[in-house]
């Protein structure tokens, strides 16, 4: 064991796991909606998958009772559009570490799923492990990841028998506190109201203050105060505010605190692609200025994490999640100090370390940063050019200047790259020239290629410019959405004229509704959006419909408004009239006025940070608090101090002491239906928790591709799991694998999700069988027909039927067998497969179903040891 994995107290979480899906049911038989989906799941979703609830890492819904504050975090998309989201996942365990709280889970449906639902009569707020509607809780909190967004709040309430209305709800005390917080929370200026949809707005993202402001609120509920009072004494938290109250608040933008900011046991998602991947942050905020970035200016300021911090954190992570790639976190990794020194050590623990996001300036002063990150494994690059000629990243404050995105160019295509994605900006003042310089840069990148070795695959991605408040371009008009799209047509022709591929990132609808919402500098926006969502039954999935805009466009003139007003900017002596003059996020207001003088005289005089031999320079913003973290910002980053070369041996050498080691386990019933990748994430962990040695040890799970057809995610019973460890610790796993207090250790962890039996030598399972236990009448024929499977069916003893294949049927190594029981209200039937059986195509043709999804509704468990007699 490194001694680097001793440096942290070691934790098991101590929550337990909920046991399975048919466990939820059973436990909660007396809850709202648990009976209603164990009836229906099969009709919704992805089998509903996304509304099962009990991820690894979540409180098990007996705790509902055990903690009298219950809040609902309540997402404003899907399941599937959150899963990549680890803000998510810190959010959850930020509240679910606070004692007294129980938090759950809920997501916006998808469209058919919606529809059940509202036949049956279910809340679209549910808690997804819970199974209790959203008036149960006492707190529902709102996350608004995108603008958007909130165009999905009255439609989530209304759905779920809650006013729309603040005054209506604080007249009820059996209606839940309703609050709002998130990545765009800042940009909510539609729903500042005398009767808003939403009681409070936090904005920020400091975890410290989060959980200040739910530990508040446990505190003062559990006093029984009403809910207005909750409201006032809210108030006092830092980034908190009433949206028909006083409008005045600050973000803090402290140091981080790493206790709380980091992730470490995060929610496991049912999602087989994200299975063993995790995100360590390793920054808040950002030291560049670009004009057009909300994020940037509303998140400063820029502040690190401390690298023996981070190591330690994203050790815990890898134990807690069983992460095997990880995801560093950053508005630029490259920023990083102490960036080379990180990722040298995260790649001695995990198969990969994967970097999404780095300026095109950092390569271009860093040549060997590439080399870095080939050898990391990274095939694939991103760069955000933004601009499409030197004047426009001028104005976009992009800080990079013609010979930098030259050089940069020159080095990434030269690299072994798979492909290379550039992203783009529509600002609507794109010029003849300026369109001539981007056409001379794509023939540069195409002469680069030319004589190049490798030719990856080039995307240019472009998006049109939202002006939000808080940046330098709210006091500007925004163009029309025609003008923007013409300026991304001319692009488009260009890129594809030099034989690149092309995508517009958004449409100039969502942009035409996207700008609308950020500068809702008037209440006649909000009541039209409201209106036309609820006269339309418009629910928000990623695009607006033709007709929407026209029906907004419609109120505005019944109001006597017109759209082209609410896009015009905010001059600097009004601004004090805009509703979120008094949310400070700790730039200063005039801050901005002058950087939105030098954008529109195109005018870049670069940012803060410090670069590699050169210290940087403060350009006066007051965001940073204290003397240390401008320090920081100021200081140059820390030297490499080894070879790509050498870094990229030290890879192939971890690699190639990968080994793999099977183990045999007994899935239970939580695990039906689950991507089956998550009981090898649930056994990597459980072997991690118990025996810490394993987190050095540990690599990757193996990926569902080298398991075959016969390996269902509905199967349960009998299973082979295969992960992979660092040979050099073989003979500890070998010896703990055959270890009783280990294997009961494990087990413990596991709970009924999963047993460990020992180990074994291979995948295979040899003497195994399928049993299938269905309410549905059972009949092979017309799977035996597609299979031109001959066969004879013979009765062995009362209600017992013998399928007995020919010689010719054998030899296709489907099946070898085939017995099945009737009982009263159910057929047991007992399948010995072959090689190439499959086991969803048996379950679905080989039984008379009364819905084709009722397949999944039929038992499926691997056996051992089935005896005829």
């Amino acid at each position: 064991m490194s001694e680097l994995s001793t440096r942290f107290a070691w934790i098991i979480p101590d929550y337990s796991i909920l046991s399975g899906f048919a466990g939820l049911v059973a436990f909660a038989i007396n809850m709202n909606y648990s009976s209603w989906f164990e009836k229906n799941y099969h009709l919704l979703g992805n089998y509903g998958l996304w509304l099962r609830g009990g991820e690894i890492n979540t409180l098990e819904p007996l705790q509902f009772d055990v903690r009298p504050v219950r809040t609902l975090v309540a997402r404003l998309s899907t399941y599937r559009d959150v899963a990549d989201s680890f803000t998510h996942k810190l959010l959850y365990q930020i509240i679910s570490r606070i004692d007294g709280i129980y938090p759950d889970l809920a997501y916006l449906p998808p469209p058919r799923d919606a529809v059940i639902m509202d036949r049956d009569g279910v809340p679209w707020l549910l808690g997804t492990s819970s199974k209790c509607a959203g008036c149960d809780f006492s707190v529902i909190a709102f996350s608004l990841s995108i603008v958007q967004e909130i165009l999905n709040i009255p439609v989530m309430l209304e759905k779920s028998g809650i006013p729309l209305g603040k005054r209506e709800r604080m007249a009820r005390a059996d209606v839940p506190l309703v609050i709002l917080g998130g990545a765009s929370a800042l940009y909510t200026s539609s729903m500042f109201c005398d009767n808003p949809l939403v009681d409070g707005i936090f904005i920020g993202c400091d975890a410290e203050i989060i959980a200040k402001l739910f530990q508040l609120c446990r505190d003062l509920m559990q006093q029984g105060i009403s809910k207005q009072e909750v409201l006032s004494q809210l108030a006092g938290v830092p980034g908190f505010f009433e949206p028909d109250g006083k409008i005045s608040t600050t973000v803090c933008n402290k140091p981080l605190v790493p206790g709380r900011q980091l992730l470490e046991d995060g929610i496991i998602l049912y999602d087989r692609e994200l299975a063993g991947k995790g995100s360590l942050q390793l920054s808040e905020g950002c030291a560049s200025f670009c004009s057009f970035c909300a994020e940037g200016f509303s998140r400063k300021p820029y502040r690190e994490l401390d690298l023996h911090e981070l190591e330690d954190a994203a050790l815990r992570m890898k134990a807690c999640m069983a992460i095997d790639t990880l995801e560093l976190y950053s508005f630029n990794f490259a920023s990083y100090r102490n960036f080379y020194g990180l990722i040298r050590y995260l790649t001695e623990y995990f198969h990969s370390v994967g970097l999404k996001s780095q300026r095109l300036d950092s390569i271009s002063h860093d040549r060997g940063m590439l080399d870095i990150l080939h050898a990391a494994g990274k095939s694939s690059m991103t760069c955000a050019i933004e601009g499409i000629s030197m004047r426009m990243r001028r104005y976009l404050h992009k800080s990079i200047d013609e010979q930098d995105l030259k050089k940069g160019m020159l080095y990434l295509l030269s690299a072994p790259l798979r492909e290379l994605k550039i992203f783009l900006i529509a600002t609507g003042l794109e010029q003849e020239e300026d369109f001539e310089e981007f056409r001379k840069l794509l023939e540069y990148l195409q002469t680069i290629l030319h004589s190049a070795e490798n030719h990856p695959r080039i995307i240019f991605s472009m998006t049109i410019l939202v002006r939000f408040p808080w940046t330098p371009l709210e006091f500007e008009d925004a163009p029309s959405p025609e003008i923007c799209e013409k300026m991304m047509f001319r692009t488009e022709r260009l890129v594809r004229n030099a034989s690149f591929e092309f995508r517009a990132s958004a449409s100039s609808a969502d942009y035409w509704i996207s700008q609308l919402l950020v500068r809702a500098a008037h209440t006649v926006i909000g009541d039209a959006m409201r209106f036309v969502c609820k006269d339309t039954e418009f629910v928000y999935y990623k695009e607006f419909p033709a007709g929407f805009i026209a029906k907004v466009k419609e109120y505005f003139n019944r109001a006597g408004e017109s759209a082209d007003t609410f896009f015009k900017g905010i001059p600097p002596p009004m601004r004090h009239s805009v509703p979120w003059n008094n949310l400070s996020t700790g730039v200063a207001p005039e801050f901005l006025q002058q950087q939105w003088s030098f954008a529109r005289s195109f005018t870049d005089n670069g940012y803060c940070s410090g670069t590699a031999g050169k210290n940087g320079l403060c350009s006066g913003c007051n965001a940073c608090v204290d003397p240390e973290t401008k320090q920081r910002i100021l200081d140059q980053p820390s030297a490499r101090g080894y070879s790509a070369g050498n870094f990229a041996e030290r890879i192939r050498e971890n690699a190639s002491r990968e080994s793999a080691f099977h183990f045999r386990i007994i899935a239970g019933e939580y695990f039906r239906g689950v991507p089956r990748a998550l009981r090898r994430v649930a056994l990597a962990r459980a072997m991690m928790l118990a025996d810490r040695r394993l987190v050095d040890a540990y690599r990757r799970i193996e990926s569902d591709s080298a398991y075959g057809a016969l390996f269902s995610d509905w199967l349960t019973g009998y299973d082979s799991v295969t992960l992979y460890f660092d040979n050099k610790w073989k003979d500890l796993i070998q010896k703990l694998s055959i270890d009783s207090a280990f294997i009961k250790k494990v087990n413990n962890i596991l709970g009924d999700k999963e047993k460990l039996t020992g180990d074994c030598q291979s995948c295979d399972i040899p003497g195994r069988f399928i049993s299938m236990e269905s309410a549905f009448p059972f009949d092979p024929s017309r799977f035996c027909k597609s299979k031109s499977l001959k066969f004879t069916l013979t009765k062995t003893a009362d209600n017992c039927m013998h399928c007995v294949f020919s010689k010719e049927a054998l030899k296709k190594k489907i099946l070898s067998d085939c017995f099945s029981l009737k009982k009263s209200d159910m057929v047991e039937v007992k399948i010995f497969p072959g090689l190439k059986f499959d086991v969803e195509e048996f379950a679905r043709t080989a039984f008379i179903l009364p819905q084709k999804e009722d397949w999944v509704r039929i038992r499926m468990t691997v056996d051992l040891n089935y005896k005829t007699e």
